[in-house]
């Protein structure tokens, strides 16, 4: 079994170097192409795929943005703290009586969900 790993692991180690050398770059060669890409602007500070944000100059005015922000205020819409993504309507009470019929249709129904048990709808 161990010879069998170890061969396993020679194996991908020589198809990944076989893989690097296969680029056929070296090292001054990626030096410069690093350089090049950070001066044109165009080099990724991230993973595979991830597109840095990008600056684009706002198009409208700082009194634009205060008179915004104070209409919001006034409003009472503006989400503050951790009330992502905005303020949430306030819950409204329901009489006691009217839970107490909904529970007992439920019941009557065979609908009443107890613990961690849902519907199979879900």
């Amino acid at each position: 079994m161990k010879t069998t790993m170890k061969a396993l692991f020679l194996t991908i180690a020589l198809a990944a170097a076989g893989a690097a050398s296969a680029e056929g770059l070296t090292r001054e060669q990626v030096r410069a192409e690093v350089l090049a890409a950070r001066a044109a602007g165009t080099l990724s500070s991230g993973g595979e795929g991830y597109q840095a944000d990008v600056y684009a100059p706002s198009v409208r005015s700082r009194a634009d943005v205060l008179a915004e922000l104070a209409a919001a205020r006034t409003a009472g819409t503006l989400a503050e703290g951790e009330a992502y993504p905005g303020p949430f309507p306030a819950p409204q009470p329901v009489p006691r009586a009217t839970v107490r019929a909904e529970l007992a249709a439920a019941r009557a129904a065979g609908t009443l969900v107890a613990g961690d048990h849902y519907p199979a709808a879900y």
